[in-house]
């Protein structure tokens, strides 16, 4: 039938201040992982993203794309669920793990 996104793709793109003054995350959505009918997975990633742009903070050659579980999400005006991110786990690179909102 097709194939279905199970899990979002984000970058870092910089970090900011909130308003209690703890430095946080800036995200940008990257793509996504999807699922075909037969099991098998594949990543698409966003085309228009400039990948060597972003922060390479340690300096490698490598660049980090963190995966993030969806959630479901009510729609407003049919009451159908929407599959849409949140936040994920796991060491980054960029100090301490996955612990900010990310905003898609």
């Amino acid at each position: 039938m097709g194939a279905k996104k199970i899990k979002d793709l984000a970058v870092v793109t910089g970090t900011y201040s909130d308003g209690y003054g703890q430095e946080k995350r800036r995200y940008m959505g990257c793509g996504a992982i999807m699922q075909n009918d037969d099991g098998g997975q594949f990543i698409m990633l966003n085309r228009y993203i400039n990948y060597a742009s972003l922060p390479n903070p340690k300096g490698g050659e490598s660049i980090l794309i963190s995966a993030f579980d969806l959630k479901e999400k009510q729609q407003g005006s049919g009451g159908q669920q929407q599959a849409s991110s949140q936040q994920g786990s796991g060491t980054t690179g960029y100090g301490s793990d996955l612990d900010d909102d990310v905003p898609f």
